[in-house]
């Protein structure tokens, strides 16, 4: 009877802690499912708020102002490196550098008509400021390319400017001595002389 009752005690299924464990599972189930679900939405309307600002980023302010200082800093950045690297080993070649700062200035071109775009929505005060920092931009990209690209000057030289001058002053005796010699044939026609090339006769 001692080892029935331990069979029977063994073999009777706890129904109540399956039941726990089984309910226990369905609700963290549960709350995974709702924290994806809340981490779709809030990628939905994150994607959403970002078409909203690319269909029409000029109706916002703010985002203009950030965007507009985050490109004016990158101009004055590229500016700076290209400046720091004369005389290093990162220091571009003429061609490449020419390229890169009139890429800048396109740049700066595209800022400048982003800024007038803006100007009927911006605040007078925000406008002006944007305005006058385009402008310092025009100034520190030309004075950079003033800097590092020094235009060549046009100059002759030496030996062409002399051989110009003997060329001239060649040719102008040639024909100043033409012209005395028909002068002096003239003259002598004149009195009944007659010129040959190989003396004259009376």
């Amino acid at each position: 009877g001692r080892v029935k009752a331990m069979d029977a005690e063994v073999s009777v299924p706890n129904d109540g802690g399956d039941q726990a464990k089984m309910e226990a599972k369905r609700v963290q189930m549960m709350d995974r499912l709702a924290a994806i679900d809340e981490a779709r939405k809030a990628d939905a309307d994150a994607r959403r708020a970002e078409l909203d600002a690319a269909a029409d980023p000029r109706e916002n302010i703010r985002s203009f102002l950030a965007g507009f200082e985050e490109r004016k800093a990158r101009v004055e950045g590229e500016v700076n490196a290209h400046r720091s690297a004369v005389g290093t080993p990162d220091a571009k070649p003429a061609d490449d550098l020419r390229a890169a700062l009139d890429a800048l200035q396109a740049d700066v071109i595209a800022i400048e008509r982003s800024v007038a775009e803006a100007s009927y929505f911006l605040p007078a005060y925000d406008s002006r400021a944007c305005t006058a920092a385009v402008d310092h931009l025009k100034k520190t990209v030309a004075e950079a390319t003033a800097e590092l690209l020094p235009r060549k000057k046009f100059t002759f030289s030496k030996k062409k400017k002399e051989a110009t001058a003997s060329g001239t002053t060649k040719a102008d005796s040639e024909k100043k001595e033409k012209k005395e010699a028909d002068d002096v044939a003239a003259q002598l026609a004149r009195v009944g002389i007659r010129t040959t090339t190989t003396g004259s006769t009376t």
